[in-house]
């Protein structure tokens, strides 16, 4: 059977990874959305069937892996129309066809008596089946990904490499992109980039294990990526896991102090938490208990906002009675290692934090100095409406 005769049972598993400098947090979910949607869009347009599409990614890396692909596109008969009949036989003998349509029927490869005719508003024309030999994914990926990847962008993008200036493909990124990863199952996709040619090889943790820094990962087989990531790797690529493992985490740990969860712990701030790790790891750290006399909004102004902290309550209250209910000295933080020493990660983490709340008590008391009606002169000084007045005057 030749491969532009495969039948759908024909599949492979594809594996594409692009390999970052660190992308935002906040273009991570966009990012790996639309690389799917557009390699979905594309393989229905080029008419080849999929089971599913499992995304992947992290700070460094977008991933897809594309579940039974059919390897092959079907052959194809199309009716292709060729010269009109007036034009293709001469005018003294309608027997003999001339140059044109001899012509026609070689590019069609058959003889000119096989050829037929058909109907237009236009006139009657040649006609001739011709059979479209589908082309191999080997031939229709790269292209491909050539035409999707550098429309993969929510805002500005980065050129880093001046020499890549001329080059055919695109310089330009959400981030400057280091390697590429393309699989065909056990088979490397040839395909080129950014100056990268594609391999089998990803890359790790930037921090742990001995496969941190620069020593590439090798991915056997595109159905491989998942499980050799997390195993040599400390990557966990399924971001969706990740965030259940923070979710875990952060149960596991508030229920060990004795304290609720915030309910300022939302969505958001969990989806940002998974964006920005790859391995995520909760830890307990705590501030000084004089820091409570502020109120829980600016305990969650530098926790939350300037942090990416998860603040703890007082169990022993209940924030949905009582809206007083105070936060208490110990907070979670989600970091991006598993540390050796625990102890000292928390301690850098605390006294982090610690200057910003002595910031934010400074101004907190700096505001409490002054009343509200000592506040309303200043109003003169912010304009309302160019030409209309000032704040103040809205005021009275």
């Amino acid at each position: 059977m030749s491969k532009n005769n495969q039948t759908p049972s024909d599949t492979a598993d594809i594996l594409i990874e692009i390999g970052c400098e660190e992308l935002p947090a906040a273009e991570l979910y966009q990012l790996i959305d639309d690389f799917a949607s557009q390699i979905e869009a594309d393989l229905e347009k080029a008419q080849l069937t999929f089971k599913e599409i499992n995304k992947f990614a992290t700070p460094r890396r977008l991933a897809l892996v594309v579940r039974k692909l059919q390897t092959s596109q079907k052959d194809r008969e199309i009716d292709r129309r060729g010269p009109s009949v007036k034009a293709a036989y001469q005018e003294d003998d309608k027997s003999k066809p001339t140059q044109a349509a001899i012509g026609f029927a070689q590019s069609c490869g058959i003889e000119v008596e096989k050829l037929t005719s058909i109907s237009t508003d236009k006139g009657e024309y040649l006609s001739a089946k011709v059979t479209i030999n589908g082309l191999h994914i080997n031939q229709l990926l790269p292209s491909m990904l050539n035409s999707i990847i550098p429309k993969l962008t929510t805002g500005r993008t980065m050129r880093w490499d001046d020499t890549l200036i001329n080059a055919t493909s695109s310089t330009n990124f959400v981030r400057p992109v280091r390697w590429l990863l393309a699989l065909v199952d056990q088979q490397i996709l040839e395909w080129e980039m950014f100056g990268l040619r594609a391999g089998n090889e990803s890359y790790g943790h930037r921090f742990m294990n001995e496969y941190s820094g620069d020593k590439p990962i090798k991915i056997k087989h595109a159905d491989d990526y998942e499980d050799v990531l997390l195993k040599q790797g400390n990557v966990i690529a399924d971001i969706a896991k990740r965030k259940e493992m923070i979710s875990q985490s952060v149960e596991g740990l508030s229920k060990k102090a004795g304290y609720s969860v915030s309910e300022k712990f939302t969505d958001d701030l969990l989806d940002e938490l998974a964006a920005i790790t790859e391995f995520p790891v909760g830890y307990l750290g705590e501030f000084d208990k004089e820091y409570l006399k502020l109120p829980n909004e600016v305990l969650e102004s530098v926790l939350i906002k300037s942090q990416r902290y998860i603040p703890l309550m007082d169990a022993s209250v209940d924030a949905s009675v009582d809206i007083s209910a105070k936060m208490s000295p110990k907070f979670i933080f989600i970091a991006n290692i598993d540390s050796k020493d625990a102890q000292l990660l928390i301690e850098g983490n605390q006294a982090v934090v610690r200057p910003r709340l002595a910031d934010a008590s400074f101004f907190y008391q700096q505001d409490l100095s002054k009343t509200l009606e000592s506040r309303l002169e200043q109003l003169e000084k912010v304009t309302f409406v160019q030409q209309l007045g000032s704040v103040e005057n809205k005021a009275y």
